[in-house]
């Protein structure tokens, strides 16, 4: 297959795509509540995947350029993180009382400005108070590690996934010693950016890479399987970069998964991610009163309530998201890269290396 793709702002790997994706629909399935038989977990890691992409793809961009780098996280990740949230915020405080509806979430204006600064809230014991739109505890997380790559871009942009990774990895270990605010940025997944940072230098090596992401795709594959069936901690580490890196390889090796819906569905991931939750709601509201929409126990139900998310996440996609990002970057990341030292454009197309040392 043809490994040449299209940049805009920053390169696409669109095997990275695809993951995206995938972990999007395995996050929607999860929470539709049904267990596969056989398993014990059913989430196939995929908040995982997600961080270890994270930090293949922060090390991934900032060796070419780090211009901006914090004001491209937040326009990618803010926006609709707020809109969705607001929009929650306003069925859970007006419409669901109107309805007669009770919800377990208490939103104060204390609360909500947390939530959109991305300032995790504990309870008395250290336990995570999730935030309105309940998956933006992972978002806490991921902006953390957005601001620690940022001030470490500060000191030296060659070093700065080494000081990223050891600092995470230092909270991690230590994270039975840490008080509550901190014990949060200890979570059992942050480790997982590291190993993104890892997977992006293990691609590097000079290798047979479409053997070696083969052999990476399908090991990873059988430890996510062996996980879902033992909840193995082994595998629980093993799979996540060995997905990630099989995917990366096996693009360089010329095998890119380009399908029209592939692409569809990881351009709009990041909208499956946030809304699904909503509309998997109001299917477990509709199931009180029809028992054939509940997902816990018919798997049609919870198959047609992930794919009613899809399609309308693709509308978010390209009726909102698409659309403020195009204006944002065009007028903000602008406006913040005319400064002289500003590298120039990576607004053109190239080749995804199939060499070593580079993507590009």
């Amino acid at each position: 297959m043809n490994c040449a793709i299209s940049i805009v702002g920053a390169s696409m790997i669109v095997n990275i795509q695809l993951l995206r994706g995938l972990a999007a629909l395995a996050v929607a399935f999860y929470h539709a509540g049904y267990v596969v038989p056989g398993t014990i977990y059913s989430d196939f890691l995929a908040v995982p995947i997600f961080f270890v992409i994270s930090g293949f793809i922060m090390t991934h961009i900032t060796r070419e350029s780090a211009d901006a780098f914090l004001l491209h996280r937040a326009i990618r990740i803010i926006p609709l993180y707020w809109l969705t949230s607001a929009f929650y915020a306003a069925l859970v405080v007006i419409v669901y009382p109107l309805l007669g509806k009770q919800s377990d979430n208490i939103v104060t204006v204390a609360s909500f400005l947390s939530d959109l600064f991305f300032i995790p809230r504990l309870d008395s014991s250290g336990e995570v108070i999730y935030p309105v739109l309940s998956v933006g505890w992972t978002l806490n997380l991921e902006m953390w590690f957005y601001l620690l790559f940022a001030a470490a871009l500060l000191i030296s942009r060659r070093f700065a996934p080494a000081i990223v990774a050891g600092i995470v990895g230092a909270v991690w270990l230590c994270g039975p010693l840490l008080p509550p605010p901190f014990l949060f940025y200890a979570h059992n997944y942050v480790i997982f950016f590291p190993l993104g940072i890892l997977a992006y230098y293990a691609v590097q090596l000079p290798i047979a890479q479409s053997a070696a992401g083969l052999v990476a795709a399908l090991g990873g594959a059988a430890a996510l399987i062996s996980f879902a069936m033992t909840d193995s901690s082994t595998m629980r580490f093993v799979a996540p970069p060995s997905i990630v890196l099989g995917a990366v390889l096996l693009e360089r090796g010329g095998f890119a998964f380009r399908y029209r819906l592939a692409m569809a569905l990881g351009s709009s991931s990041y909208a499956l991610y946030l809304c699904h939750a909503i509309v998997i709601g109001s299917f477990r509201e509709a199931a009180k009163r029809v028992g054939l929409l509940d997902m816990t126990t018919h798997l049609p139900a919870a198959l047609l309530a992930v794919a009613t998310s899809s399609i309308i996440a693709w509308l978010i996609f390209n009726w909102i998201e698409n659309p403020l990002l195009s204006f944002l970057r065009a007028n903000r990341l602008t406006s913040a890269l005319s400064s002289p030292k500003t590298l120039p454009s990576h607004r053109k197309a190239v080749a995804l290396s199939p060499s070593p040392p580079e993507i590009p």
